[in-house]
């Protein structure tokens, strides 16, 4: 085997070699349309880049660094989110991941950057954390039965005895919820760029959530269709709620409030708009440790489940010891923002 040289270049260079690379490393191929939505319509000014690895002339393996605008801490900065880690099957044992990830961090487009995030599957774990990743925050997975409507049998007398258990959390409900309402979603209009403005943020790292954002990762997405539903008041819009549903599952894939209040009447409502709808046997959502507000799901009839989705940190190469965006505390992560 020859010597390996590895490259990083904007994305818009090296598009198809990415995509070849990745649907021929992945049991589920994806189409033009999905990688131009995910690197190249993004709302987000800096471009993407790829790392390539060569064998010669030949492309044996591939990284693509997505920028991302981030709230860190106290600004808006991007944050480069990896994905499609790729290695020619031939060619794996060689650790050439981790030389892709070291040319990553050298590069001059990360470097302006506040650092890297990724979600990793599987074996790139290993190599992100050679080259210098930290764990910052993971997503905990979490799901809620619902019974199904007119079944009977064990799962719904398991279901209703879970229901029975957490029916004390739900009498108060609605004092609660004067003066809010709730609502199917109306679109992703100004009324979000208020909300994300309202957020409190500071000492936090959230990704952006302005109507733009979330157009683009919800109405644009080339593959899953979703539904949104809304809480608002006078002052305006006080949260909202994305899901999706597959294989008789509701997967939340975005969840964010202004308050604690307003987070617990929009889960309460979801749920019973849920149930009142049937069709679906269970709620799975996942967030990080540092989700805000911080909520007690188990009293919305959610239990934990062992496996976690965990995410790794990179700050900028040179950057000062104790980088405190490592923090788990700080991290608000939802499922939307891995695979993007």
């Amino acid at each position: 085997m020859g010597e390996i040289r590895y490259s990083v270049e904007p994305y818009a260079r090296w598009r198809e070699v990415v995509a070849r690379l990745r649907n021929a490393t992945r049991p589920t191929v994806r189409d033009s349309a999905y990688f131009m939505w995910r690197y190249e319509g993004r709302p987000c000014a800096e471009p993407a880049h790829a790392a390539i690895a060569w064998e010669g002339d030949r492309p044996i393996g591939a990284i693509g660094v997505i920028p991302h605008d981030f709230f860190v801490l106290d600004r808006v900065a991007p944050v480069g989110v990896l994905g499609d880690v790729s290695v020619m099957a031939g060619h794996r044992g060689r650790r050439i991941a981790d030389g892709m990830i070291a040319a990553l961090r050298a590069a001059e487009c990360t470097r302006r950057w506040r650092g890297l995030l990724c979600l990793p599957n599987g074996a790139a774990e290993g190599s992100l954390r050679r080259e210098g990743f930290v764990p910052a925050s993971g997503l905990g997975r979490r799901v809620r039965l619902l019974p199904a409507r007119g079944a009977g049998g064990l799962r719904d007398a398991v279901t209703r005895l879970a229901a029975r258990a957490i029916a004390p959390a739900f009498r108060d409900f609605r004092p609660r919820s004067a003066g809010l309402e709730f609502s199917p979603g109306r679109g992703f209009d100004a009324r979000y760029d208020e909300l994300w403005e309202r957020l409190p943020k500071v000492g936090r790292i959230v990704s952006v959530r302005t109507a733009a954002y979330l157009r683009w990762r919800f109405e644009h997405h080339p593959l899953q269709r979703f539904e949104t539903f809304e809480l608002s008041s006078g002052a305006g819009l006080r949260g909202y709620f994305t899901l999706h549903t597959e294989g008789g599952s509701a997967f939340v894939d975005d969840f964010c409030a202004l308050d604690a209040r307003g987070a617990d009447v929009l889960l309460r409502q979801v749920l019973r708009e849920l149930r009142r709808r049937g069709g679906s046997g269970r709620v799975v959502l996942q967030t990080s440790e540092g989700f805000w507000p911080a909520m007690a799901w188990s009293r919305y009839g959610f239990f934990a489940r062992e496996d976690r989705q965990l995410a790794v940190w990179a700050p900028p190469a040179g950057a000062a010891a104790g980088d405190p965006a490592g923090s788990a505390a700080a991290w608000h992560l939802t499922i939307a923002d891995k695979d993007v």
